[in-house]
């Protein structure tokens, strides 16, 4: 398989319901931006500096109100610090084990996002080691042309029509995040995501916002402690590619 090749295989597998997902919570974005007063090409780089929704709903609301540039820079780093597990396990599958140059480990890790690492962990097969850098950026690429023209259209859309119609758009995340995560092939990940799913409405009267945090931390780790998995057996596919 050419580098090429596994670029459009990483192209092809974004356009479904990642790319649409990922599209559709960047319209609510674009809203959001546009009702705070950013100028487009800011809510345009924001989506691409920044490329993760909560750090950039941090961001315009921050900005909309008139915080000063520290109080951003904090808002964001601490809305977009949850990335850091993704980027440790996701990078080794995205590079294939390869000793890539420090440039193009950053940037990776920038584009480490949800999508992409529920891509690369799962479907890291498709193409053989060497060539999982380029399949990686194939999909990375087509989410970022869409999570792009997805921000164009919700700051376009939040001049002629109702906020709540378009911003209501931006909850499509977690539910596009939740198709995804039914890949999982572990029981453990999936009885995680089923506690955490439980637990959220019955902590949020007792705790509010930290309910979010805390039912995730509880249901992964009662699902971890509970639910047994059988004996690790070697994948034949890992490393090759389809034919």
């Amino acid at each position: 398989m050419t580098g090429f090749e596994a670029f459009r295989r990483g192209v092809l597998a974004c356009c479904g319901i990642p790319g649409i997902g990922l599209s559709l919570s960047m319209v609510g974005f674009g809203a959001i931006a546009r009702e705070s007063g950013l100028e487009l090409w800011v809510t345009l780089v924001a989506t691409f500096g920044i490329w993760g929704l909560p750090g950039q709903i941090a961001f315009a609301d921050m900005m909309g109100v008139g915080a000063g540039l520290p109080v951003v820079f904090l808002s964001v780093t601490l809305a977009n610090m949850r990335m850091m597990p993704m980027i440790v396990t996701g990078l080794p599958a995205a590079t294939g084990g390869q000793r890539l140059s420090f440039l193009k480990r950053l940037i990776m890790a920038q584009f480490m996002a949800v999508s992409g690492w529920v891509f690369i962990v799962n479907r890291a097969h498709i193409a053989p080691v060497e060539r999982r850098p380029a399949l990686f950026a194939g999909f990375v690429f087509m989410l970022m042309v869409g999570g792009m023209m997805g921000t164009l259209v919700g700051y376009i859309a939040g001049a002629v029509l109702p906020p709540d119609a378009v911003r209501v758009i931006v909850f499509m995340t977690p539910l596009y995040l939740l198709m995804m995560t039914s890949e999982a092939r572990q029981n453990r990940s999936r009885g995680a995501i089923v506690l955490g799913m439980a637990m959220c409405p019955a902590l949020y009267p007792i705790i509010g916002d930290w309910a979010i945090p805390v039912a995730g931390i509880l249901g992964g780790s009662l699902a971890f402690a509970a639910i047994g998995e059988p004996a690790p057996v070697l994948n034949p596919r890992v490393g090759q590619a389809d034919d």
